[in-house]
């Protein structure tokens, strides 16, 4: 909900032909075969061309040689954020060998060094780098309080 309510003005939900097509589409998959999710790319948001010339605005205003720089390309992408904003790193407890790194909240880039180390470290049975309780796939379903300043 935190991440919604800070987001919510550009969200646009809509249950239009799209949303049908994968309702209808949609069957468990069988592991030996390719899934309609693999041959059904559903994740390629369309550009906003509000957005992008805003973009432009903003550079425009902290570095003026760029303002009128044409744009040869655009690309819209998701962000993977978690109710706490903090990511998950972690051994998948239900699924021995399984490990997931997701949910960087746009901080993907800044913390990939700390975070692939960190995945480095667990999945070779290393002491971690940091502590990796705050991290935890579990945090969402073992009762313990989710707090942002484990983050800090």
């Amino acid at each position: 909900m935190p991440a919604y309510w800070v987001e919510r003005q550009a969200l646009k939900l809509r249950l239009g032909k799209r949303f049908v097509d994968e309702l209808v589409n949609w069957r468990p998959g069988v592991e030996d075969k390719r899934s309609v999710y693999e041959a059904v790319r559903v994740l390629e948001p369309q550009i906003d061309p509000a957005i992008v010339q805003r973009m432009r605005e903003a550079l425009g205003n902290v570095l003026p040689p760029l303002a009128n720089l044409p744009v040869a390309q655009s690309w819209g992408g998701l962000i993977d954020t978690l109710p706490d904003a903090i990511p998950v790193i972690s051994a998948v407890e239900e699924v021995k060998g399984l490990y997931v790194a997701t949910g960087f909240s746009g901080h993907g880039f800044g913390i990939a060094p700390g975070a692939g180390q960190l995945m480095a470290d667990l999945v070779l049975g290393s002491t971690p780098s940091v502590d990796p309780h705050p991290f935890r796939l579990s945090r969402f379903s073992d009762g313990e309080r989710i707090r942002a300043q484990h983050w800090l």
